[in-house]
């Protein structure tokens, strides 16, 4: 049962910052190719610095020419100015994919030599160097020799960080080389990851796609396959989708696309946000682009920079990442009772309090006569706040009920206003509420039409979800093992047979798991015995919970733990008339 949050009338509570929380994620924000020179007008370091601590400097012929050394000194210093920092691309001193039979191979025979030559021109402003970028999606590159040229990476990363100790070094895979199962080219279970890379990152973003299924798989999926091949030092970076992938003549249309985009966006972020094993977010990109290079290859995106309320959205990650201010969250969707021409209800998530949602009637408990608005935030959520600006005229005594929870239409009340108010009031609920996916407001009696300016839902940071990678099981496979909790429901681990048979996931981090959330794929359905163990190492011993009794196909089971010292989780079935096979296991802090 959901307690009812305190409520604050007037004013605006300080939130939860990221320092107060206790958040051990990401330490830096900033676009990927935010400074290059060919991307939109080529530099956009001015441009984000209001919540941006990172720029992204690229420049074409680094190495051949002083234009392209210069451009990088000119980026550094601006961003100095802003007390940012800098990712510095550094692909083009090192690295010759033609060269494929010459030692060292994929690298240019005077590599050394142009790195040095760069490394002294660069060296007085160090300080503002973040890290150095090499080989965008390198095995896309050679798909057919991912050992090659991960070799090629870790001679180059060694160069680096021969000449600049502590300074790491980056790259990002495309997502269709992580996934090679070895069919048509080698896998990438056999070439695994350079090791001397120190940040790495997967992308996966055109439109269509969403958090969900990406050629088939989830970014958690493919960020989990990351995790399988890591190294105790080495960090992950997240490569969110930014931009609407198109043509330059649908504007229109990215503008309307804007909350499909927003809602894979807030469940990327809420993968990083929390999570130690991230180091930075590094969207992908702020501006538009509008290429095309002949032969089918083209670049063309809308970015943030023409899309309002997405870079609003991302200002308030970026701001949250590098100053710990209160995150808010961005619906998927917005519903509403009935809407009054001329207004909509997402005019209440839009950030702008010169807009209206409107039902077009009034409220009266007497007669009956209620008006609602409700929010999907797109996944369960633990809620920390919730403020709502009044439009009304006349100013009068009003009555609204708060409901919220996992489900549509929620009926645990959170919270109430039962007083006078007038426009332009603030309303606000503080307190912690977990398991919040919809929040509905109820007005029940109200002088005028029922209207709202905006509501705003802040979440907790790091968010309640424990993304989980597992790690093994009774009947192990690594790739089918990673569907056990991939956040898609389409997916399924399968145990290979009847009990007893178990899974063990590795949580990333020490945490009280509050609640584990398990979705069996079971045929027939039938009576069943889980017994769920957690513990600070592997092969957990201490008993959490067990559940029992008759199960189903689709049908979701919970263990409400609250147990503190919790890393390692193990799933053990003792009992079933089917096949051990999961669907999804969640995990909650």
């Amino acid at each position: 049962m959901l307690g009812i949050l305190g409520v604050m009338l007037t004013g605006m509570m300080p939130g939860l910052s990221a320092a107060q929380s206790g958040s051990t994620g990401p330490r830096y924000f900033g676009y990927y190719a935010s400074a290059a020179s060919w991307v939109g007008t080529g530099n956009y370091t001015a441009a984000t610095s209001d919540h941006a601590n990172v720029t992204w400097i690229a420049y074409p012929g680094l190495g051949d020419n002083t234009v392209a050394v210069n451009w990088h000194l000119e980026r550094l210093r601006e961003a100095q100015g802003f007390g940012m920092g800098g990712v510095l691309d550094v692909t083009g001193l090192f690295f010759d994919l033609g060269n494929t039979t010459r030692a060292p191979r994929y690298l240019r025979s005077d590599h050394l030599t142009r790195w040095q030559n760069y490394a002294n021109q660069i060296a007085p402003y160090l300080g503002s160097v973040t890290a150095f970028y090499l080989l965008d999606e390198p095995y896309l590159h050679v798909r057919g020799d991912k050992a090659g040229i991960r070799d090629a990476i870790n001679t180059v990363a060694r160069a680096i960080k021969d000449r600049f100790p502590g300074k790491p070094v980056a790259t990002i895979f495309d997502y269709a080389s992580i996934q090679d199962d070895g069919t048509t080219y080698p896998s990438f279970e056999a070439a695994g990851l350079p090791s001397e890379i120190d940040w790495l990152g997967v992308d996966c973003y055109y439109t269509g796609s969403s958090f969900e299924s990406c050629g088939g798989r989830s970014l958690v999926w493919y960020t989990n396959r990351l995790k399988q091949k890591m190294t105790a030092s080495q960090r992950l970076i997240l490569v969110p989708q930014a931009a609407y992938f198109g043509t330059q003549n649908q504007q229109p249309t990215a503008l309307a696309a804007q909350a499909t985009l927003l809602c894979r966006i807030e469940k990327e972020v809420a993968m990083a946000l929390g999570d130690p094993r991230f180091i930075g977010i590094f969207p992908f990109t702020y501006q538009s682009q509008h290429l095309d290079y002949g032969g089918g290859i083209r670049e063309d995106w809308i970015g943030p920079e023409h899309l309002p309320l997405v870079r609003r959205q991302y200002a308030r990650i970026g701001n949250h990442v590098r100053s710990g201010t209160p995150l808010r969250a961005h619906p998927c969707a917005v519903s509403a009772s009935q809407t009054y021409a001329g207004s909509v209800p997402e005019n209440v998530v839009d950030g702008d309090s010169n807009t209206v949602w409107n039902a077009g009637a009034g409220a009266n408990s007497g007669a009956g006569q209620r008006q609602w608005i409700e929010l999907d935030l797109g996944d369960r959520t633990t809620v920390t706040r919730l403020r709502l600006q009044v439009e009304q005229a006349p100013a009068g005594p009003t009555h609204h009920i708060i409901y919220g929870g996992p489900t549509p239409n929620p009926q645990a009340e959170i919270g109430r206003f039962q007083q006078s108010t007038q426009a332009l009031q603030w309303l606000e609920l503080t307190g912690t509420l977990h398991d919040i996916r919809y929040v509905r407001i109820v007005t029940v009696d109200s002088p005028s039409w029922v209207s709202w300016r905006e509501i705003e839902v802040y979440r907790a940071v790091p968010p309640s979800r424990v993304y989980a990678l597992p790690v093994t099981a009774s009947h192990n496979d690594n790739l089918t093992l990673l569907d056990l909790a991939d956040a898609n429901l389409q997916t399924l681990w399968q145990g290979g047979g009847f009990p007893a048979r178990w899974v063990e996931l590795d949580l990333g981090q020490v945490i009280t798991a509050r609640k584990i959330r398990l979705l069996p794929d079971q045929t027939p359905s039938g009576y069943t015995v889980h017994e769920i163990r957690g513990g600070a190492s592997p092969n957990p011993t201490t008993l959490l919970g067990t559940l029992s009794g008759t199960t189903s196909t689709g049908q979701w089971i919970e263990l409400n733990s609250g147990v503190g010292g919790i890393r390692y989780l193990r799933v053990l079935t003792t009992m079933s008339p089917s096949w051990v096979s999961w669907w999804e296991i969640e995990v909650y802090r």
